[in-house]
C-alpha cells in the first residue's frame, strides 16, 4: 500500500508540522508501514495508530537528523495510521515524507 494522505514535498517553515490523515490498514492485510524522510534540516516523525480512525491507541517517536535520509519499518498497531512530522528551529529548503 503506498499512503495517499501521508506523504508530503512541501518543505515546513521553522517549527512547523505535517500532520497526515487516518488512512485504514484493511484489516490485518498489512502487518508492518514503512515511513521515509529525506530533510536537510533536524525534526522529529512520529507515526500514530488507532483501531477507530480518530482516537490514537499507540505511537512512536523518531529524531530526525537533517542530512541523512531515514527509513524505518513499523509493526502495524492498529486498524488505521498517520504520520506527524515536525521540523525543528530551522526553515526547511527540502523535504519528503513518504509512508
Amino acid at each position: 500500500m503506498l499512503s495517499k494522505h501521508n506523504v508530503s514535498s512541501t518543505p515546513l517553515g521553522a517549527s512547523a508540522s505535517f500532520t497526515g490523515q487516518y488512512e485504514f490498514l484493511q484489516h490485518g492485510r498489512f502487518q508492518a508501514v514503512s515511513l521515509i524522510v529525506s530533510t536537510d534540516q533536524s525534526g522529529s516523525l512520529q507515526i500514530l495508530f488507532s483501531n477507530d480512525g480518530s482516537t490514537t491507541l499507540h505511537s512512536e517517536t523518531f529524531t530526525i537528523t537533517g542530512g541523512t535520509d531515514f527509513y524505518k519499518v513499523v509493526e502495524v498497531k492498529g486498524l488505521f495510521f498517520k504520520a506527524v512530522y515536525t521540523n525543528g528551529g530551522v526553515a526547511q529548503s527540502s523535504f519528503t515524507l513518504s509512508a
